[in-house]
């Protein structure tokens, strides 16, 4: 199921741009050509303002008093909890600068002369036998290269969580160790409802916005992919 989801998701990142290369009418291969590049870029604004917010959290997150060297006396949970939330963090600024470099060079391409038929360059895959000539086939490396900062974004937030789901039932348990375990009770009912709850909604909104968008997609033609 989740190979079958991840190949969903390619081919609806993948059948605006296949569309749009195998346009045959001059101007409505342009108009696509815009349109593609302008949600794109506002894609590419959505994903640097969250990365911010994400980098900010995740930073502030490194004072919480349950990060204290005395809640973990050996040390490994929190050593787990900071490489988790180091490599958030990376994602998330590697995912500010990858956003910005794209969202420049769209703007540098839109300064051209010619620039939608750079653009479909940039999205096709080249003629082995003729370099300086694209084909109407999707290019992998091209759509991973547009979709880096998405996935950035998108690991960065999964660390996060999971650092946060470790650094919570840590707590919970150096209160049972305390003998409160009336408030550690309390602790893990809430939070592990609400971790089912939130994680089960975000599964369920992914899974099925990409299942039923590929099955809107079937009408495509697929073998313009590599």
């Amino acid at each position: 199921m989740a190979v079958t989801l991840y190949s969903q998701v390619w081919k609806a990142m993948a059948a605006p741009i296949s569309h749009l290369l195998n346009e045959p009418d001059d101007d409505e291969r342009n108009k696509l050509t815009l349109k593609w590049r302008d949600q794109l870029q506002t894609q590419l604004n959505v994903i640097l303002i969250t990365s911010a917010l994400i980098a900010s959290v995740v930073a502030s997150s490194f004072t919480w008093p349950e990060f204290e060297p005395s809640t973990d006396p050996l040390g490994i949970v929190l050593t787990i909890v900071k490489a988790l939330w180091y490599g958030s963090l990376l994602f998330s600024i590697v995912a500010i600068a990858s956003a910005a470099q794209l969202a420049i060079a769209l703007s540098r391409i839109a300064a051209y002369s010619t620039d939608l038929e750079f653009t479909r360059r940039m999205l096709a895959s080249v003629d082995p036998k003729d370099p300086a000539m694209p084909t109407t086939r999707v290019s992998f490396p091209k759509l991973w290269m547009w979709q880096i900062p998405a996935m950035l974004l998108n690991w960065s937030i999964n660390l996060y969580v999971l650092g946060v789901v470790i650094l919570v039932y840590q707590a919970a348990c150096n209160l049972v160790v305390q003998h409160v375990r009336g408030e550690a009770a309390v602790v893990l009912v809430i939070f592990t409802l609400a971790l089912i709850w939130s994680i089960g909604n975000y599964l369920f909104s992914s899974v099925g916005l990409y299942h039923w968008v590929g099955q809107a997609c079937e009408v495509c033609d697929w073998t313009a992919l590599p």
